[in-house]
């Protein structure tokens, strides 16, 4: 946790532009609609760079030592950054399959599924949405780390000599976006998401001739039976403007 940084500050994409290319023109531009407070809905063209991002989305400012910058500069945009370069070839592979009644998948679309149920659940978990929900609670977990006798006499200390101590908050803030972020193991958020996936069938949907999907800030639509049931029966995510998927329930064919 020792570097801190006060570099400038950093345009963090929360729906990647790789992705965004997908629905894009020759000079990687969008047609968007933006939802103003009060004015209406209003078109405009973009470039992919300049939508679906915060200022310092993943990075977590110092409280007491505010000066000083942030916890960690860039760790959580380094990590995404590295797994959108694995995934981002299943993606485009499976926006390119073009499948008919009675054609078989492809040889390599166990990986080619795999890495792209990743990239979906990815994007659940670092929405800001999601994330903000889910960050609120570091206040609180840090008090009570503190107070059940979480951190040793050594880790105090260490926490003093890195001028940290009164920081613990950032510091259990960081760790809850590297938990929903970068964690796959059992338990984690992503590895609900990815269950959950794993149980639904998978179809493949092409875009009829002059027609386009279109994708949105949370590109991801899901659908529940009934007001009782947990989990989403169905899930439907455009991966590119001329092909999405859906995962829904079915006789498992």
């Amino acid at each position: 946790m020792a570097s801190t940084s006060k570099k400038n500050t950093r345009r963090e994409h929360f729906v990647p532009q790789f992705y965004l290319k997908g629905f894009a023109n020759g000079k990687n531009q969008v047609y968007a609609l933006s939802k103003n407070d009060g004015d209406g809905v209003s078109l405009f063209q973009a470039n992919i760079k300049n939508v679906c991002l915060k200022n310092n989305l993943y990075e977590v400012q110092l409280r007491a030592n505010a000066d000083k910058g942030y916890v960690e500069r860039g760790a959580i945009e380094g990590w995404l950054s590295s797994f959108e370069g694995r995934v981002r070839n299943a993606v485009v592979e499976c926006g390119k399959l073009d499948l008919h009644d009675g054609d078989l998948f492809p040889s390599n679309f166990g990986d080619l599924a795999a890495g792209l149920q990743a990239f979906i659940a990815n994007l659940i978990v670092r929405h800001p949405m999601w994330l903000n929900s889910r960050k609120e609670a570091a206040e609180g977990y840090a008090e009570t780390l503190q107070r059940t006798g979480f951190f040793s006499d050594c880790d105090l200390k260490k926490l003093d000599e890195l001028g940290y101590r009164d920081d613990i908050g950032a510091i259990v803030e960081l760790g809850i976006e590297h938990a929903e972020i970068c964690m796959f193991a059992e338990g984690s958020s992503t590895w609900h998401i990815l269950n959950l996936l794993n149980e639904l069938d998978i179809a493949f949907l092409k875009a009829p001739s002059n027609s386009e999907f279109i994708t949105s800030s949370f590109p991801i639509a899901m659908g529940w039976p009934d007001a009782m049931t947990d989990n989403p029966s169905a899930v439907y995510f455009p991966i590119c403007s001329k092909t999405a998927v859906m995962f829904a329930e079915g006789d498992g064919k």
